[in-house]
C-alpha cells in the first residue's frame, strides 16, 4: 500500500526523494476470508453474522462485493443494526441499491459517532447530488487536485456554488466543502500529496456509480425524440459531448 505521487513528508525531510518502499496489492477475498471478516466483525452478535452471511451468499447484487475487503466492511457497517433499533439486514435485490444504502449510511454514520447526533438529511442530500455532479464531471479519471475542485465548486458563474441557489442551501453552512467531504469518508486524499493535494473517491465504483446517477438524471431532463443528440458533458477541449458520444466511449476525456 503505497504512494503514487511524490514521497511522504518524512522521506522529502530526510533527503530520501528517491526511496521506494514497498508497495503492496489487497487483492480480492476467496470465501472462506469473507466468512472470517464477517465473524470477526459480528464477534459480539453471532447469529447477525450468520444471517449477513447467509444474505452475501444468496443475493448477487453483493456476491462480488462481498470479495472485496472494503466494500465487505461498508456492508458490514451499512446493514447493521441502527441507533433506532432498525435492523437494515435485508440486502437489496439491485447493486445500486445496496450503493445508495451505504452512502446514505456513511452521510450519517460520522456524525453520529462524533457528535451523537443525526445527519441533517436536507445536508446529506444536497451532498449526495454535489458528489454526483463532481464524479460524472472528472470521471473517467480517478483523482482530482485540490486547485481543480476548488475550480469545480467556485469559479465565478459556473462553479457549482454558483449554482444551487441562495445561503439557504445547507451547503453553504460549511466552512470546508472538502474536508467535509473527506470526514464523511466519501473523498479521501491521497498518501503523499501535499501541493497540490490530490483527492480520490473513496472506491472507484463509487465514483462510477455516482457519475452513473447524475447522468441518469440528465437523461431523464431530456425531452421525447432528442436523447442521442442532447449535449450532457462539456469535453477537456471545451466541445460538447453528446449521450450518443458517451455511450460508444468515443469522447471520455474528461
Amino acid at each position: 500500500i503505497g504512494y503514487n505521487v511524490q514521497p511522504l513528508p518524512e522521506e522529502r525531510e530526510h533527503g530520501m526523494a528517491e526511496a521506494r518502499r514497498p508497495e503492496l496489492r489487497i487483492c480480492s477475498l476467496d470465501w472462506s476470508e469473507t466468512e472470517s471478516l464477517v465473524q470477526l466483525y459480528f464477534a459480539s452478535d453471532p447469529e447477525r453474522g450468520r444471517l449477513m452471511l447467509h444474505e452475501m451468499r444468496t443475493k448477487a447484487s453483493v456476491a462480488g462485493m462481498a470479495r472485496n475487503p472494503l466494500l465487505a466492511t461498508l456492508i458490514c457497517m451499512a446493514f447493521s443494526p441502527s441507533a433506532d433499533g432498525e435492523p437494515h439486514l435485508q440486502f437489496p435485490a439491485h447493486r445500486n441499491e445496496v450503493y445508495h444504502h451505504i452512502l446514505d449510511d456513511l452521510f450519517g454514520q460520522w456524525t453520529r459517532h462524533r457528535e451523537g447526533i443525526r445527519g441533517d438529511p436536507l445536508l446529506a442530500a444536497e451532498k449526495r447530488r454535489l458528489l454526483e455532479e463532481m464524479a460524472f464531471h472528472f470521471f473517467p479519471r480517478e483523482e482530482m487536485n485540490i486547485h481543480e475542485l476548488e475550480h469545480f465548486l467556485f469559479a465565478k458563474d459556473t462553479g457549482y456554488m454558483q449554482r444551487i441557489g441562495g445561503p439557504g442551501n445547507p451547503l453553504f453552512k460549511s466552512a470546508n466543502i472538502v474536508e467535509d467531504l473527506c470526514n464523511d469518508a466519501i473523498l479521501t486524499p491521497v498518501a503523499g500529496s501535499d501541493d497540490p493535494r490530490i483527492y480520490t473517491f473513496l472506491h472507484l465504483t463509487f465514483q462510477e456509480y455516482m457519475a452513473a446517477c447524475h447522468l441518469a438524471e440528465q437523461v431523464n431532463r431530456i425531452p421525447a425524440g432528442g436523447f442521442e443528440n442532447a449535449v450532457v458533458k462539456p469535453g477537456a477541449s471545451g466541445s460538447p459531448v453528446t449521450v450518443r458520444q458517451l455511450i460508444d466511449r468515443k469522447s471520455w476525456d474528461a
